[in-house]
């Protein structure tokens, strides 16, 4: 019988094993032991890019051991919390949209669950932390931001992903900037970003990599 149980993250393989001792041991003899295998719970995690896919069933798994085909007897869904990180372009042509980045980032705040951590980087031409990783429940810093720049968003992405991760925990990026700059060519390793772009009505705005889910935020 195997039952699989799917998350956000790829924690290692379980496999439970019951063990019976036989016979008896004597100094003469070495100890014999014979084991037999119940139930076999895999954990593993399913994507499409960078988001996880849910509303999977025990029809959508193939198991096999040594090429033989095993019954999926059960699944079920593991919601993981997040460790959201909220990366805010600063630079001089984002300066008219801070306040509504503010306000946006509040109320991001306030859809996490009591588990959920949250932190804000904000870059120009380098990158700093406004709040660092804390309960929802806490209050944001959201002044601390660095000295008028250039824009790089590839060094915030990165920096973003410069810390020691837990696979309990799921990991989601969410960039606030009007884009106007290269992005990095390949998506960070075992996290979802956001990419939510800043304009005004009517304006044109930059592209996006293919990577990354594109919110518009328009004024």
């Amino acid at each position: 019988m195997i039952r699989v149980r799917f998350g956000f993250i790829v924690p290692a393989m379980i496999v439970c094993v019951s063990a019976l001792v036989s016979g008896r041991q004597t100094p003469a003899q070495r100890p014999r032991f014979t084991s037999g295998v119940d139930i076999v719970t895999m954990e593993v995690a399913v994507h499409q890019g960078n988001l996880a896919v849910a509303g999977l069933t025990a029809d959508d798994f193939l198991v096999t051991d040594n090429g033989v085909a095993q019954k999926v007897d059960s699944v079920s869904g593991q919601s993981l919390p997040i460790d959201l990180t909220l990366v805010i372009d600063a630079s001089g042509s984002t300066e008219s949209f801070m306040d509504q980045i503010k306000i946006d980032a509040r109320e991001v705040t306030g859809m996490l669950r009591a588990d959920d951590r949250l932190r804000v980087l904000a870059f120009t031409t380098v990158v700093a932390q406004m709040s660092p990783f804390q309960s929802p429940s806490e209050p944001l810093d959201l002044d601390r931001t660095p000295p008028l720049g250039l824009t790089s968003i590839y060094d915030a992405v990165a920096a973003s992903m410069m810390r020691t991760r837990t696979p309990d925990r799921h990991e989601l990026i969410v960039v606030f900037t009007d884009g106007y700059t290269p992005w990095p060519s390949e998506p960070p390793p075992s996290a979802a970003v956001i990419a939510a772009i800043l304009g005004r009505n009517g304006h044109t705005l930059p592209p996006t990599p293919q990577w990354a889910r594109r919110i518009e935020c328009r004024t």
